[in-house]
């Protein structure tokens, strides 16, 4: 005989009822699948996505996250303790099947790898550091979109580096240059002004030697050197002898005459 729709026939030529798991129908005298997507967690999906470890991942194309692959390049190039901590997170979460915790977890990791790099460059990460730590609590709280979101945004944290020190040194330089500088114009045009007023005060003594000789006899006395000043007075001394010895000779002389 021939069994029913619902019926299987067995090896003994029985039929026997059908029964089917959740999402089978059945066809032909068997149970099928009645879904037209992926089987997954017990359940049809039907929106895009991987199925990893019997765990839905909606949004994913595959198992595999390709982030993890550049955290671990930057992890050795960086040798940040932090990177390769968050390395061996992520592929942990990817063998579990947890693929947005392992993409987030791949992210920070690979944002600390750069900044510790950026770190080495002489630049200051303080702030880089700070938005890595906020990441982390995202991560902890399973918001794992928001914790590589922000992860991300790195970058806005990495300042040169300023050494203040260095730069007020610097402008002292500067400062004490220019003040050296002014000093030194200054004091050149003093000393132009100063050339000039004692060669009008030499021309005016010139000039007055004619009305008042004691005026230029003063001041010509009072600029002699002592050694000069020596030698004039034996000369003086010398001509008050001579002086002398002719007054003697006249007074001799003049007797002879009333003779």
């Amino acid at each position: 005989s021939q069994c029913a729709a619902s019926e299987k026939c067995t090896s003994t030529g029985n039929c026997e009822a059908l029964s089917c798991y959740t999402g089978e129908r059945i066809e032909n005298h068997a149970c099928v699948p009645t879904c037209t997507g992926i089987e997954c967690e017990g359940s049809c999906r039907t929106d895009a996505g991987a199925c990893c470890a019997d765990k839905w991942n909606a949004g994913f194309e595959s198992c595999t996250i390709a982030s993890i692959s550049t955290l671990e390049g930057l992890a050795q190039d960086s040798n940040s303790s932090q990177a390769a901590e968050f390395l061996e997170k992520a592929k942990t979460s990817q063998t579990a099947g947890l693929l947005e915790k392992a993409s987030a977890e791949a992210e920070i990791g690979i944002s600390y790898a750069r900044t510790e790099l950026a770190k080495k460059q002489g630049k200051k990460v303080d702030k880089a550091l700070e938005i890595l730590l906020n990441a982390e609590g995202r991560l902890t709280d399973a918001n794992y979109s928001g914790a590589a979101a922000i992860a991300k945004t790195y970058n806005a944290g990495i300042e040169e580096y300023q050494d203040f020190t260095m730069i007020a040194i610097a402008a002292i330089i500067i400062i004490a240059a220019l003040g050296i500088t002014a000093f030194l114009l200054l004091k050149k045009r003093s000393q132009g002004a100063g050339k000039k007023q004692a060669r009008e005060y030499s021309s005016d003594m010139v000039v007055g030697e004619f009305e008042n000789p004691s005026l230029l006899q003063e001041e010509t006395q009072g600029k002699k050197q002592p050694g000069k000043e020596k030698s004039r007075n034996k000369e003086e001394e010398i001509l008050e002898k001579l002086k002398e010895s002719l007054a003697n000779l006249e007074e001799k002389k003049q007797p002879k005459r009333g003779r």
